[in-house]
């Protein structure tokens, strides 16, 4: 887009007429760089989870990570956090 801050702005008021009783947030997708902040003229809520997703990979990738990971997992979905197992829950 050349006017992303335009076309956001735009869809912000075309969002807010369609539910004038409640916010509804738009998520973009913009990759921010290394200090980089997402604009607030923009009126959007937040971008798609680049970020997140970076720390979590390091976090997936680093053999440290692999306990606490599987030990989220498994308190929270209460089901096995090996691979193999869930692959034969999934079939």
């Amino acid at each position: 887009l050349a006017d992303p801050r335009g076309y956001c702005r735009k869809l912000r008021r075309r969002v807010d007429s369609l539910s004038p009783e409640r916010h509804l947030p738009i998520f973009v997708e913009k990759i921010l760089g290394e200090g980089e902040t997402l604009r607030e003229d923009w009126q959007v809520d937040g971008t798609t989870g680049y970020e997140f997703m970076n720390q979590l990979s390091l976090l997936q990738h680093a053999p440290e990570g692999f306990r606490p990971l599987a030990d989220l997992w498994t308190r929270h979905s209460e089901r096995p956090s090996a691979f193999i197992e869930e692959a034969w829950l999934a079939r």
